[in-house]
């Protein structure tokens, strides 16, 4: 549809326009000089508010970016730190700002820019020398901020996500070694030890780890880990040497263990059903045979010693 196909277009929009004008002339309303807004008139202004603030941040930031700007808010800054900081701190907690922040997290153009920002040389670099000097600060920041129990929730939702799962499978296999070298050079720092050993001692993990373990399907995946384990060189070797330097202590351990009457009883169940298998028979027989042919004149010798025994006491 054109202008043309419109007979009678000062009809249909001629009182608006006169009415429009009529306000202009009467200084009711007028025109905001850059985006054609009509709003209420008012001496010298000549944009609308949202140009207006448009305008007003533009001409902060130009302000903003002039040397003697910058060092008198420095100046300012040292003064005044805690006050700033106090403040900027009580406006960060008001619910509202939390959430509009969020909101503006979430965006994909934020999180884009997020993401190249980061990866600049110079983010790179100047996030290295940040963390060297505060490490501590930023390591107890985060343990703190990890122990808040939504937070706990919240990471815990999320790990229960299948993509999630699938995500960090996917990493664990391409850095496995680099992963178990910096879990065991974590592990052996006193701090980590001391704080493993008080968190063992808690009442309620000491019973969830029990509840844990009794799961038919845990108790049989440990079986299985321990079996592959254990079939591993280093594991081998590992266990060798450790025997070699606590033999005696082991064996006493054991014995010690074995005189358990509970102890006994099971082994004696165990060892009953072991003897019933059919593998277990074909073994002792094959171990049986292969003994045999090793040592036959030592058990024919036992044997005629015994028998003589025997008959000199029949006699």
């Amino acid at each position: 549809m054109t202008l043309d196909d419109i007979p009678d277009i000062e009809k249909a929009y001629g009182d608006e326009i006169d009415r429009l004008l009529l306000q202009i002339q009467l200084k009711e309303i007028t025109l905001c000089e850059t985006c054609d807004t009509f709003f209420k008139y008012i001496p010298q202004k000549r944009f609308c508010d949202i140009c207006k603030v448009k305008h007003e941040k533009e001409r902060r930031r130009e302000y903003a970016q002039r040397p003697e700007a910058k060092e008198r808010n420095r100046e300012y800054y040292k003064k005044n730190r805690e006050k700033i900081l106090e403040r900027s701190r009580e406006y960060e907690r008001r619910p509202e700002v939390k959430e509009r922040r969020r909101e503006y997290a979430q965006r994909p153009e934020a999180k884009e820019r997020r993401r190249e920002y980061a990866q600049r040389p110079e983010a790179k670099e100047r996030n290295r020398e940040y963390y060297k000097k505060n490490r501590e600060k930023i390591l107890e920041r985060s343990r703190e901020y990890n122990r808040r129990p939504e937070v706990k929730e919240r990471k815990r939702e999320y790990e229960r996500r299948p993509e999630a799962k699938e995500r960090k499978r996917e990493y664990y296999k391409k850095n496995r070694e680099k992963i178990l070298e910096r879990s065991r050079e974590y592990a052996q720092r006193p701090e980590a030890k001391e704080r493993r050993r008080e968190y063992a001692q808690r009442p309620e993990v000491k019973e969830r780890k029990r509840e844990y373990n009794r799961r038919p399907e845990v108790k049989e995946r440990q079986r299985e880990y321990m079996r592959e384990y254990q079939q591993r060189p280093e594991a081998k070797e590992r266990k060798r040497e450790y025997y070699k330097k606590n033999r005696e202590k082991i064996l006493e351990r054991s014995r010690e263990y074995n005189r358990r009457p509970e102890v006994k009883k099971r082994n004696r169940v165990q060892q009953r059903e072991y003897r019933q298998r059919p593998e277990a028979k074909e073994r002792k027989r094959e171990y049986g045979q292969e003994y045999y042919k090793k040592n036959r004149e030592k058990i024919l010798e036992r044997s005629r010693e015994y028998h003589r025994r025997k008959k000199g006491e029949e006699e």
